[in-house]
């Protein structure tokens, strides 16, 4: 019988080859070795990034507001005449008075500060300046003393002009015998009783005896010295019919501000004269 071809050893060797290995891995067997890994390459690094700075931000210009003229300014209309209330504190006052002859310090002050005025003051360079007087001069014999007065000076309420026996008046009154007012000495000799004289009725002349460089100085207002003058005519008719501690709070001055009442202790009240000869007040009321 002849051979099978499958029989030959040449083809059952691997067969059997094949099925031993498969038998060795199924009961456990040291399997074949694995092929050793292969390491991975190397990352290559990858190229630095590098930092570009950013353009500069360009600043856009803002456009500029055009330039247009500033409206004028425009004041308020000023009020036609004085206005409004000023009010000043003074620790003390005393009654309110005007009589030459009863009213003492420091009423007198106050009171020439107001409604009364003396014949001179001091301007700002410490010169003697006229208040109720246009110029005054002293003769050559140094005792004779001439006071021209201003012309059409009216006193409060319609009492009158003032004139050169106003003058005359008041200086008499302010050394009358018993005197409050502190400047009776003073005006003793520069006005002495029977030395003065009133040429017309803006000329007041007065013979002081001797020589008096002082005369301005007592003469002039407002302030400790100052000889203020009252209306003669009104000042007879009040002390007259109600008395001189009456009559005192009632007696019209000529100057800026016209007294209008009182409370001692509380207030003394004037209102500004409209037009006053010197100037008007800024203010309606004091």
């Amino acid at each position: 019988m002849s051979k099978r071809p499958w029989m030959s050893f040449g083809i059952f060797a691997p067969m059997l080859a094949a099925l031993l290995l498969v038998i060795a891995v199924a009961c456990g067997g040291d399997a074949t070795t694995a092929p050793e890994a292969t390491t991975a390459p190397e990352a290559t690094a990858a190229p630095e990034a590098t930092a570009t700075a950013a353009p500069e931000a360009t600043a856009t210009p803002a456009p500029e507001p055009e330039a247009t003229e500033a409206p004028e300014a425009t004041e308020p209309p000023a009020p036609d005449g004085p206005y409004g209330n000023l009010r000043v504190a003074f620790k003390e006052m005393g009654s309110y008075k005007g009589h030459p002859w009863s009213t003492a310090s420091p009423t007198k002050q106050y009171t020439t500060m107001a409604a009364f005025e003396s014949l001179l003051r001091k301007d700002a360079n410490s010169e003697y300046v006229g208040i109720l007087v246009e110029d005054w001069s002293v003769a050559e014999d140094n005792v004779t003393w001439t006071f021209n007065l201003k012309q059409g000076v009216q006193f409060h309420g319609g009492v009158g002009e003032f004139t050169s026996e106003d003058v005359m008046y008041s200086a008499q009154q302010m050394q009358r015998e018993g005197y409050l007012n502190g400047l009776g000495w003073y005006i003793s000799y520069l006005f002495p009783e029977g030395g003065m004289t009133t040429p017309d009725k803006y000329t007041l002349v007065t013979n002081t005896g001797s020589p008096k460089w002082d005369m301005p100085v007592w003469l002039s207002g407002p302030g400790i010295n100052g000889m203020w003058i009252v209306n003669k005519n009104q000042t007879e008719e009040l002390v007259a019919s109600v008395g001189i501690d009456e009559a005192t709070s009632q007696l019209a001055g000529t100057g800026p501000w016209e007294y209008v009442d009182s409370q001692t202790g509380e207030f003394w009240r004037f209102r500004a004269v409209e037009d006053h000869y010197r100037q008007t007040p800024y203010f309606a009321e004091l």
